[in-house]
């Protein structure tokens, strides 16, 4: 098989880039620098060079391709609009004319549970749930945008899947692990009601493992959650995920409560005064570790067959003998 990977030398896209050109396939991999390039030959693909929102550039690198997966996105929970829309929508858009284009077969386009999140609480939650009206960040917004451009050009002509993950983790975390341990060692981190809510997460091989699994099952045009499994509290997860790189965490918590109305005022001071940095708390942020956050992974062990090829247990223990 001929795969094409979007964000094919980040933490996600480089997973999924190592684990088809180990299994024998040929892949070509977008890459925006030569740095990302020489990264995605170190994982054995070969880079089409361009950026995400570039049809030419997608098209170039599709062509002969029979499977795209668009795991590049620009993810965080603070940053400019115009940036944030451009990467996450105006990329998948052109990623779906590319491949309509170039006869790719299908799309296999990694989303998120961010494209729920509207401040409430999710226990058990499945696909059912429709996307909120209001979303609490720039990033949930378009990647609902996005999740909704892949599901409706699902048609005769493509084929298109759409995966949630959630807090997805493992040796590579260039994106949550850093912010969270910055802001440990910055003095800033206080659990919220004490870690206690439960959440979901995905390690970064389970959900490689699903993709691969979506490229020939599943039902085209359908999007589906994918989980480790049970889920843990913030606190138990947090302090083994940063304990596995020997980061103790200060034994401080605040009210959910307040958290979220703090968040507020900050965000709107940051608006307000136009600030450049990232705000030190933001709705988002409050909101995902003072509510409940797990999710019904069942309709994709149903229909893709999946099942968690990483433990939560062997996942920490892995990172813990790297850092050793």
């Amino acid at each position: 098989m001929h795969a094409f990977v979007t964000g094919g030398s980040g933490f996600v896209g480089g997973h999924v880039t190592r684990r088809l050109a180990a299994d024998g396939h040929r892949v070509t991999a977008l890459a925006r620098s030569s740095e990302a390039a020489d990264r995605v030959r170190d994982l054995g693909a070969e880079p089409a060079m361009g950026d995400v929102a570039d049809r030419l550039a997608l098209e170039a690198g599709m062509s002969g391709a029979e499977v795209a997966y668009h795991c590049a996105a620009w993810v965080g929970t603070w940053g400019d609009r115009t940036e944030i829309w451009r990467v996450n929508v105006d990329g998948t858009r052109a990623v779906l004319d590319a491949a309509r284009r170039t006869g790719v077969r299908r799309v296999v386009h990694v989303s998120t549970e961010s494209v729920l999140l509207d401040g409430s609480s999710f226990e058990g939650t499945d696909e059912t749930r429709p996307y909120p009206d209001r979303f609490l960040s720039d990033y949930a917004e378009t990647k609902a945008v996005a999740e909704r451009l892949v599901l409706e050009a699902n048609g005769d002509d493509l084929e298109t899947i759409a995966l949630r993950p959630r807090q997805v983790w493992g040796p590579g975390d260039d994106t949550w692990f850093p912010a969270l341990a910055a802001k440990v060692r910055s003095g800033v981190f206080r659990w919220v009601d004490d870690g206690r809510h439960l959440g979901s997460s995905t390690h970064v091989q389970n959900l490689v493992e699903a993709l691969m699994l979506a490229t020939d099952r599943g039902h085209p045009g359908e999007v589906y959650f994918v989980t480790d499994g049970p889920p843990r509290t913030f606190r138990e997860f947090v302090t083994r995920y940063l304990g596995a790189a020997g980061i103790e965490i200060p034994d401080r918590s605040a009210p959910g409560w307040l958290m979220r109305i703090l968040a507020s005022a900050v965000e709107r001071i940051w608006r307000l005064f136009r600030i450049d940095s990232t705000p030190p708390l933001v709705r988002v942020e409050a909101s995902m570790v003072s509510h409940p956050q797990w999710f019904d992974d069942s309709k994709a062990r149903r229909d893709l067959g999946y099942e968690p090829v990483v433990t939560f247990e062997e996942g920490m223990d892995r990172l813990e003998r790297r850092a050793r």
